[in-house]
């Protein structure tokens, strides 16, 4: 799964490092040690990192991947619903015109999607290509059950929790 500022992807492993790895990566790295530009952490304070200004990867490598799910990549644009579920698997279910379910590893994984994708949404939203969002803890697993409460809610005078 790969998300940028403005698309969800879904590719291969095998796709994505044939076209990410260098052939000289063994040389490389035996050389010096990798620079890391930043400490990743699963804290709920810390402040996602700043994008890199160069690209890793070229234009003409991202239209070499082998996408794993039909309909992939999906703007962002059209995201029209996000549910993190209460499960015992760590998942999350992304509404675009079909329902995506996507699976990660562990916790972990799937809160620092979450934050990455609340991130990229409010970076949408100042550049203007992506509506508002609303965050509301809900039962309600449909796109159409999640906007008859909102609905409710609005009617009843009881706001809703913006992004």
């Amino acid at each position: 799964l790969v998300l940028t500022s403005d698309t969800v992807a879904s590719f291969g492993v095998r796709s994505f490092l044939a076209q990410y790895a260098r052939p000289d990566d063994q040389e490389y790295y035996a050389s010096k040690p990798p620079e890391m530009p930043y400490m990743d952490s699963d804290s709920d304070d810390d402040a996602a990192p700043a994008a890199p200004t160069t690209p890793v990867m070229k234009a003409e490598q991202v239209g070499k991947l082998q996408v794993v799910r039909q309909g992939s990549p999906w703007q962002l644009s059209s995201l029209q619903g996000v549910w993190f579920l209460a499960e015992s698997e760590s998942k999350v279910r992304l509404q675009f015109s079909t329902m995506e379910e996507v699976h990660f590893f562990g916790e972990g994984e799937r809160q620092r999607f979450r934050r990455h994708l609340a991130n990229a949404l409010k970076t949408g939203e100042k550049r203007g290509v992506a509506q508002g969002w609303a965050v509301l803890p809900s039962d309600k697993t449909t796109l159409n059950d999640v906007r008859k409460v909102v609905k409710t809610q609005h009617e009843q005078g009881r706001p809703v929790a913006a992004l």
